[in-house]
């Protein structure tokens, strides 16, 4: 091996050491978070519901709907635009238990 070729290796492989003792970290949110930035600063905020289904609207900012299912998991529908609904969708789980609002 050449010298430059043999630099490149110590350094890969001193740089592979590095990184591998470097801890890893990944910030998640909450889904507490979802639900609270859904309900949060909405004025004139409307919501629908039935068995399977909990929608909701705000007319001033864009918003996703968030719904607690029966077998205890949390759906969360397509965030919506302004003045547009947003679905949160439970069929498959049982049905509707509450919003997570």
């Amino acid at each position: 091996m050449n010298a430059r070729r043999l630099t490149a290796v110590a350094l890969g492989v001193a740089l592979g050491a590095v990184l591998s003792a470097a801890p890893l970290t990944v910030a998640v949110a909450p889904a507490s978070a979802e639900a609270a930035r859904t309900s949060a600063g909405c004025p004139g905020r409307q919501t629908w519901s039935d068995e399977n289904t909990f929608g909701v609207m705000c007319p001033t900012r864009s918003i996703g709907a968030a719904a607690y299912c029966r077998n205890k998991v949390l759906v969360y529908g397509r965030k919506a635009p302004a003045s547009r609904w947003s679905y949160a969708y439970c069929a498959a789980h049982g049905g509707l238990a509450r919003p997570a609002l």
